[in-house]
C-alpha cells in the first residue's frame, strides 16, 4: 500500500514488486499488482458525484492509465482486493466479491458474501 500521495502529480505507486509514476487522481487506500498491471482502489469519500463511484484504476508499467474499472451499481463502490492472483477478484462496500476482466476492468461475475 501506498503512503500519502500529492493528488494531480506524477507520484510513485508501488504494489509488490513493482513502482510505477503515475499522475495520482485521488488518495489511493489500496494497491495490487496483477500481471504487468498496478491496480489502485481510490478513497471512495473523495468521489465528486455521489451515485456514480468508480473507484478503481489499472495502470501499465509506465504509469499510464488502463481503464477505469466498471460500477457494480450506483452507490457501490471497491474495497479490496480477494483471490490468489489467478483471477482478478475485489469487494465491494455492499458485501459482493466481483470477478473483472485484467483487460478491461469490465464485471465478468460478481456474488454476494456477506
Amino acid at each position: 500500500m501506498t503512503a500519502k500521495l500529492l493528488l494531480g502529480l506524477r507520484q510513485l505507486i508501488t504494489a509488490g514488486e513493482r513502482t510505477i509514476s503515475c499522475r495520482v487522481e485521488f488518495n489511493a487506500l489500496r494497491t495490487f499488482q496483477f500481471g504487468d498491471t498496478l491496480l489502485v482502489i481510490y478513497d471512495w469519500m473523495q468521489f465528486p458525484q455521489k451515485n456514480s463511484i468508480r473507484n478503481l484504476y489499472a495502470y501499465d508499467a509506465h504509469g499510464e492509465r488502463l481503464w477505469i474499472a466498471e460500477e457494480r451499481r450506483p452507490g457501490d463502490f471497491f474495497t479490496g482486493f480477494a483471490g490468489d492472483g489467478q483471477s482478478l477478484k475485489v469487494t465491494t462496500w455492499d458485501c459482493f466479491c466481483c470477478i473483472l476482466d485484467p483487460k478491461t476492468g469490465k464485471i465478468i461475475n460478481c456474488k454476494f458474501v456477506k
